[in-house]
């Protein structure tokens, strides 16, 4: 089946990840992966149908196995569409102890701009500005929007 074809069809598409989800399961038991692999795989796919406590619950699992700087931001992005922000916050701060991208230093400003934590926020978007990393122009648009949406000067 094309993509066109799966795209026209989004039951068949949830019924298609649903089905690589209890594979990768039956896999998982009897053939034997690591927890890493099982755990990351079945977080994107729960990420893919939605269901972002399910893919939060496997992206915990992953890091109590691995501390990977790229998987804490995952989750701190699902926690952010969960509306969890103060938790997403902690999890992107624990990350760009690890991994500085200013993507992710963007992800910060605005879980703390969201959890109420306006002045760590506005500091988060000054470091951000004043650094010495290269911003490309969808970064520096989301976080022209950003300093908009919560008052800041542009």
């Amino acid at each position: 089946m094309s993509n066109s074809q799966q795209a026209g069809s989004p039951t068949l598409s949830r019924l298609l990840v649903l089905g690589r989800v209890f594979y990768k399961e039956v896999q998982y038991w009897c053939v034997g992966l690591t927890p890493e692999h099982y755990h990351l795989y079945q977080a994107r796919r729960w990420s893919e149908l939605e269901n972002f406590n399910a893919s939060a619950k496997h992206l915990r699992k992953y890091l109590a196995c691995s501390n990977k700087a790229q998987v804490r931001a995952e989750l701190g992005w699902c926690l952010g569409v969960l509306g969890r922000w103060a938790e997403a916050a902690t999890e992107y701060e624990t990350a760009t102890a690890n991994w500085s991208h200013p993507a992710l230093r963007l992800a910060l400003a605005e879980a703390l701009f969201r959890s109420g934590n306006t002045q760590r926020g506005a500091e988060a978007v000054r470091n951000l500005e004043t650094g010495d990393v290269a911003i490309d122009d969808s970064l520096r648009a989301a976080l022209v929007n950003l300093k908009k949406e919560f008052g800041l000067a542009a």
